[in-house]
């Protein structure tokens, strides 16, 4: 993965004993009184770089409902300006009152914080979901085999509260995303298509519990 090889990297420069962990973010602003949520929330991030790396938004909606119904935390959806398509189609098939959508209606630091104050990350392989890892939020990264162990799932050598990654292992992992496998054109990569809302939510259910045992480490 990429944090063992920057620290092998360091170590080559003269660096003894650079250990790997999940990176720390400071508090990076005071989020202005619109962005401010009082009420408890987790996060959906449905983007990601292509549409062919996206679990389905039907999907997505799915593990809304299931998460509300379980925790009753207000939904907040979470995306780029070029996702607003995507989150609103999330928006409507959730269909709860007092949900927020704030698909390009922040900045970079102003997510940042946003992602800090949640309860739980739910996303694509995205820098959302290694965001929430820096500021130590529970999250459930949809993974594709593509890039597999490059960037996710993080080591278990590594410290710090770490992403929960569902994926579907195939023969065809590590592709670099050249799939070869027939699809359709409107659909995902196979190996996201795959997984199922169920694995999702015994996720979610691990990165919850995982956050218990951290924080009760930390104390």
């Amino acid at each position: 993965m990429e944090l063992e090889l920057n620290a092998k990297f360091l170590e080559g420069l003269g660096l003894n004993s650079i250990v790997p962990r999940v990176a720390t973010l400071p508090i990076l602003l005071t989020l202005p009184d619109q962005l401010v949520i009082k009420e408890p929330y987790f996060i959906i991030f449905p983007g990601a770089s292509t549409r062919y790396r996206m679990w389905s938004v039907e999907n997505f909606a799915s593990v809304a409902k299931l998460v509300i119904e379980r925790f009753n935390w207000r939904t907040v959806i979470c995306g780029g300006p070029s996702e607003h398509e995507i989150s609103s189609q999330l928006f409507d098939l959730i269909g709860v009152p007092n949900s927020f959508n704030l698909t390009g209606k922040t900045s970079l630091p102003e997510l940042v914080e946003i992602i800090r104050n949640s309860k739980l990350l739910i996303g694509n392989e995205t820098s959302a979901v290694h965001i929430a890892a820096a500021v130590n939020t529970p999250s459930v990264c949809v993974l594709g085999g593509g890039h597999f162990n490059r960037f996710m799932p993080y080591p278990e050598t590594v410290k710090g509260m770490k992403p929960v990654p569902v994926f579907h292992p195939m023969d065809c992992y590590f592709c670099d995303w050249h799939c070869k496998l027939t699809r359709e054109r409107t659909k995902p990569y196979p190996c996201i298509q795959n997984i199922d809302v169920n694995s999702v939510m015994n996720a979610v259910g691990k990165a919850l519990q995982a956050s218990s045992i951290e924080n009760l480490d930390l104390r």
